[in-house]
């Protein structure tokens, strides 16, 4: 009698994160990337995100190690150019938290490159004490006049915790 053994690997999603590095944030944005880290740790996410010990990424990794998560960040000396490209291209979601123009900066990349991509990445905006109404709004109503797709086209609204729960189990 002849056995036949499958042996199936799982590969660990990974979720690519672009936030604020500024010091000064407020508290209620650090302990909800505290907790949206620690929801990810759990999950079992390998976290990929530029090198930055401040703001909401430093409250994010604390929220992974505290759920014993994986931890990837990219070198400070990479160029930003070369960040986007390896976030967006290691990551199975990408997700954005409320930031500077920087950040904003990456998520249109993000959009644009997935515009233009076979395989599309879930792009999640999250939208933390409104943190991004103002876009999200001009955005729907640029769609309406047919100069953008929908936001829903292109991209996730969370704005909370389950809400990100949802998405990413």
């Amino acid at each position: 009698m002849e056995v036949l053994i499958i042996m199936v690997f799982l590969t660990q999603p990974s979720i690519g994160i672009i936030c604020s590095s500024k010091m000064e944030v407020p508290k209620p944005l650090t302990d909800f990337a505290f907790e949206f880290g620690n929801l990810i740790g759990k999950l079992h996410f390998n976290v990929i995100y530029n090198e930055n010990n401040s703001g909401l990424i430093e409250a994010l990794k604390n929220g992974v190690k505290n759920a014993k998560g994986d931890l990837n960040s990219l070198n400070k000396d990479i160029s930003k150019t070369k960040k986007s490209q390896f976030i967006y291209e290691n990551s199975d979601i990408l997700c954005i938290l409320p930031g500077s123009l920087d950040t904003l900066s990456e998520f249109i990349k993000f959009i644009n490159i997935n515009k233009n991509s076979n395989t599309k990445k879930t792009i999640i905006i999250v939208d933390i004490l409104n943190y991004f109404s103002n876009l999200l709004n001009w955005l729907e109503e640029i769609s309406l006049i047919n100069m953008t797709e929908s936001p829903a086209e292109m991209f996730c609204i969370a704005r909370s915790i389950s809400d990100l729960e949802k998405f990413l189990t």
